[in-house]
């Protein structure tokens, strides 16, 4: 036999399994391609989407749960483009509803006082007409946490403001600080007015820049009194308080590395002290670890004279 018909038999017994070899390759090849055009796609998409919600910003500084004075976004080393933000959320109500917001409290939309913007997802919500007025109601004004003593998560303040327009996509509209896929309902006020409203006047919580600011600059700016800390000399010891009543607990645990000493106290309204049948209503508790130099055990108290004397105290 021929070589040449030889291997024209062997093609033709084993042309089934080539087909499948090819097959098998076809489809690999279309899988892989497809992985490579998608991925490329959800790249493309996710980088168009950060683009669409921070911008050109480079570095983030935002104080959670607190203040910042605003001098701070005016040091030198934010300069020359970086944005002093109050934000907070909110609600609108519109048509019998409230619609939950996020309010930007911002100094670069030329916004005065008793003005808005709004970005286009929240226009679609609320279909507002030019310089139709709407109500943004807000939570409780005051630099102390909701939750605390006096206040409480159903109090609220309000603005009402007139539509100035829509800030498109394109002029930082859809700006967000949230890792999620939905788009944001977000409305731009003149920070000032709102920082009034809010009970924060010179206050700020969120500094955007469009240059990267590492850590040392940062703490190369920083003095304790930009967050609301105040430190108060006595004789024999020093008195760390917050604006915001409680101090944060990372400024406990810094303290403690640099201080072999701390007396932490914590004060709160109780609804009575007793002692049998005598009692004083309303009166403050404050815990704390030592009472000069000496630890309480949970079972002791020390009351005030006048305490002890209204209790019939020994």
């Amino acid at each position: 036999m021929k070589t040449s018909d030889l291997i024209k038999k062997n093609i033709r017994f084993f042309a089934r399994y080539f087909k499948l070899v090819g097959l098998a390759v076809l489809i690999s090849v279309a899988v892989i391609a497809g992985s490579l055009v998608i991925g490329d796609s959800v790249r493309s998409s996710l980088l168009n989407q950060v683009s669409e919600r921070l911008g050109d910003t480079e570095t983030v500084i935002f104080a959670n749960n607190s203040y910042l004075e605003e001098s701070f976004a005016n040091d030198p080393i934010f300069k020359p483009s970086a944005k002093g933000i109050l934000l907070s959320n909110g609600f609108i109500a519109h048509n019998g509803t409230l619609i939950p917001v996020m309010v930007w409290g911002v100094d670069n939309l030329n916004l005065e006082k008793g003005q808005s913007m709004i970005n286009p997802a929240l226009a679609d919500e609320l279909k507002l007409n030019e310089k139709e007025s709407l109500v943004l109601r807000l939570p409780a004004p005051g630099l102390v946490p909701s939750g605390s003593l006096f206040v409480t998560e159903t109090y609220t303040t309000s603005l009402r403001l007139e539509h100035k327009g829509i800030l498109e996509t394109e002029a930082g509209g859809n700006i967000s600080l949230l890792n999620e896929q939905r788009l944001p309902l977000n409305i731009f006020v003149n920070r000032h007015e709102l920082a009034e409203t809010m009970e924060v006047p010179g206050k700020l919580n969120l500094i955007m820049s469009d240059r990267v600011i590492g850590a040392d600059e940062i703490n190369s700016a920083w003095h304790y009194k930009l967050s609301g800390l105040s430190v108060r000399a006595a004789k024999g010891y020093s008195e760390l308080s917050s604006d915001r009543v409680f101090l944060q607990y990372e400024v406990l645990e810094a303290l403690k590395q640099t201080n072999s000493r701390v007396n932490r106290m914590y004060s709160y309204l109780s609804n009575s002290i007793g002692l049998e049948s005598e009692s004083v209503p309303y009166s403050f508790v404050t815990a704390m670890d030592e009472y000069q130099g000496e630890q309480l055990l949970p079972d002791e108290v020390i009351l005030s004279d006048y305490t002890a004397k209204r209790l019939k105290a020994d």
